[in-house]
């Protein structure tokens, strides 16, 4: 079967790969040898959003977009858009039936992915997406924890409202009818949770059991700063509030027990930032009674 390095066009694609990168100049090639060596009959387009990165990421982005003009259209703006904002761009000029995710410093592990994950929701019409399972790869090459294990293949609505992403990016691939943005994304840093729920409330997600996709993460571990904690739950409750009104209320109760974890979650950051503060004025106190 042809990779998809080799198609001779993508005027009418069936898939198109939504790729967003900002100073990603060691990963992008990378990134993008994954989405050619699909092995496909069907044509893929690789739509790239390079957001002005002062790294050379724009120059191997453009060097591949030459090569592959059948396959890669990049998005080059004369300036940074921000996230969101290049995310949006992407989105739009996707045109193919089926829209599949990956970010410049990510990359897919399987050459059949899309060819799997595509067919099955061909011949599956009452599916609105598929995904499977994504490795995590930690800063200094060590793995990390596997993302998007279920004890189920298949994945209903209730499953993606939840405190934690149900499954990586990386691996999703949905419906282009379905894919939409409403206006309050804006507002959010977990954009593609909001994508995960909204997507999958046209129908259940097939999970493949199997990692087909590697996603970079930072060494450093968690925060204890109790307000960027408290900031992170506080941006979850509010996405919850916004799918829960999306959605007319109908998994209400759902959305109210994911809002109530968050809401733990922060009294437990104040109270222990609290405790580290009477902590240091004890030791100062002690200091000056020396």
């Amino acid at each position: 079967m042809p990779r998809v390095s080799e198609q001779i066009s993508c005027e009418n694609p069936k898939v198109s790969v939504k790729m967003i990168t900002y100073n990603h100049e060691p990963f992008i090639a990378q990134a993008i040898e994954s989405v050619l060596m699909q092995e496909t009959d069907f044509p893929v387009e690789l739509i790239i959003g390079e957001d002005y990165s002062p790294d050379g990421t724009r120059e191997i982005v453009k060097r591949y977009a030459a090569k592959y003009p059948n396959v890669i259209r990049a998005l080059l703006p004369e300036r940074n858009l921000g996230i969101r904002a290049n995310s949006a761009g992407v989105s739009k000029a996707c045109r193919g039936q089926y829209i599949a995710f990956l970010e410049g410093d990510d990359y897919w592990t399987s050459p059949h992915k899309i060819k799997k994950q595509v067919d099955f929701l061909d011949t599956h019409l009452n599916y609105s997406a598929s995904a499977h399972q994504t490795k995590q790869l930690l800063e200094d090459g060590t793995p990390g924890k596997i993302f998007g294990q279920f004890d189920k293949l298949d994945v209903g609505v209730v499953d993606t409202i939840a405190p934690l992403s149900p499954w990586h990016t990386t691996s999703f691939v949905c419906r282009r009818e379905f894919f939409y943005l409403p206006d309050w994304i804006s507002s959010i840093i977990s954009v593609d949770m909001a994508i995960f729920t909204i997507v999958a409330s046209r129908g259940p997600v097939r999970v493949f059991p199997e990692v087909m996709s590697v996603y970079r993460k930072h060494v450093g571990g968690i925060t204890s700063d109790a307000k960027v904690i408290a900031n992170f739950h506080q941006n979850r409750i509010e996405l919850m509030e916004h799918l829960d009104d999306h959605l007319k209320y109908e998994y209400h109760d759902r959305f109210q027990e994911v809002i109530h974890s968050h809401r733990a979650a922060i009294r437990a950051a104040k109270s222990r930032w609290f405790y580290q503060l009477a902590s240091q004025a004890k030791k100062k106190l002690r200091s000056l009674l020396k």
